[in-house]
């Protein structure tokens, strides 16, 4: 959940108007191709599906999802975008019944994704990661939103960071008091992804490693700076 067709690579937020999301899907997905030939090959059934259901609430509509996601972060979903009824042609309608209506991953409070896979990332957030980002309005086409792009708006460092901003998530130092746990709080995350067959024991460390050190670089970043290369190590 929050992914995205690729792990982003840009050091700049243009030509979107947030930062290209990093989360790494790849990851779960090399231990699912594991499973999956366990599946084939040795008759060993795979972990558990998980996806977002109506029953629980964690699959809503496309309104319901921009009433339930934080406001003043950066991001608002346009709703031209993801219009809540799909588009068809009227003639189709009138031939085959009312429109489909489009459900979406909800929102937690911090607008992560609540159901499905969720990744390290969302399961010990940093801040909000989407699957979608938006087009720049000097990019042009301003209400589209990327095709394949997703975004990446971090916490507030501290509250009064936070409260300065009108951020209406809490700050890193409100979740993890101390670095200690936030590497306390990743590691946890990744033994749930063991535990589920969703990340290879090889993979601990290099998961350990790339979220503590998103961590690190942004408690160094200026808070002024606009750019994405804090994203990435030097």
């Amino acid at each position: 959940m929050g992914a995205q067709h690729y792990v982003g690579r840009s050091r700049t937020k243009a030509p979107f108007t947030a930062c290209v999301s990093t989360s790494d899907h790849y990851v779960p997905m090399r231990a699912l191709i594991i499973a999956l030939d366990n599946w084939t090959s040795r008759g060993a059934e795979p972990p558990s599906s998980a996806y977002p259901r109506l029953a629980d609430g964690s699959l809503t509509t496309v309104d319901q999802y921009r009433a339930a996601f934080p406001a003043g972060i950066g991001l608002h979903r346009r709703s031209r975008t993801c219009a809540s009824r799909a588009s068809s042609a009227t003639a189709f309608r009138r031939a085959h019944g009312p429109d489909y209506e489009t459900r979406v991953p909800a929102p937690d409070a911090d607008g992560n994704d609540r159901g499905g896979v969720r990744l390290v990332e969302l399961q010990a957030p940093l801040g909000t990661y989407t699957g979608w980002n938006l087009r720049a309005p000097e990019t042009g086409f301003a209400w589209a939103t990327s095709r394949f792009d997703g975004s990446f708006v971090p916490f507030a460092r501290t509250e009064a960071e936070r409260l300065a901003g009108n951020d209406p998530r809490p700050s890193l130092e409100s979740r993890y008091p101390t670095r200690d746990d936030f590497v306390a709080a990743v590691r946890a995350a990744a033994e749930r992804q063991m535990a589920a067959g969703l990340l290879l024991p090889e993979d601990l460390e290099r998961t350990m490693q790339r979220n503590v050190g998103l961590y690190d670089r942004i408690q160094q970043r200026d808070p002024s700076d606009a750019g994405c290369a804090y994203l990435f190590a030097p």
